[in-house]
């Protein structure tokens, strides 16, 4: 079972046996959720045109931890969208993220560089979404989270 929300609550443990013998146990487990970076809100921040159909985007992106605990040396990665667009770069630093905090990608629209560049492309249709990929470190323990869709 997943919980999209932050939790801490009792588990329930059932073993069976080849034999089909059950066993089940609840005061020995606890489930927590401490580190929930979901990025929330996407804005262009430049927009410079390649030629009549292609565009180089770039986005500024609000990631938030919604979980109970600080996440350390959050590393967030695009790792797709959709289909009428191509990452460019797609990795922000993001460094530490408190529990409840909002952090936004660098994104620089004099100089146009951002953390966070796609080109898009006007003769394709789009199909698909937006994921990411999160590295961070918790309690002394590091995580790599794959496929994290936006929240809306």
């Amino acid at each position: 079972q997943s919980y999209p929300n932050p939790i801490s609550l009792p588990a329930k443990l059932r073993v069976t046996d080849e034999h089909g013998l059950t066993s089940v146990t609840t005061d020995a487990l606890n489930v927590v959720s401490v580190a929930l970076v979901y990025g929330q809100q996407y804005e262009t921040c430049y927009r410079v045109t390649l030629n009549r159909f292609e565009e180089k985007l770039g986005l500024r992106v609000k990631f938030k931890n919604l979980g109970n605990a600080e996440a350390e040396n959050v590393v967030m990665s695009l790792s797709s969208t959709p289909s009428n667009m191509t990452i460019l770069k797609g990795t922000a630093n993001l460094g530490d993220i408190p529990a409840g905090t909002e952090v936004l990608t660098a994104c620089d629209a004099t100089a146009k560089t951002a953390d966070i560049e796609l080109k898009t492309n006007r003769r394709i249709t789009p199909t698909g979404g937006w994921s990411w990929t999160a590295d961070f470190e918790l309690l002394g323990n590091h995580y790599h989270v794959t496929n994290l869709p936006p929240l809306n």
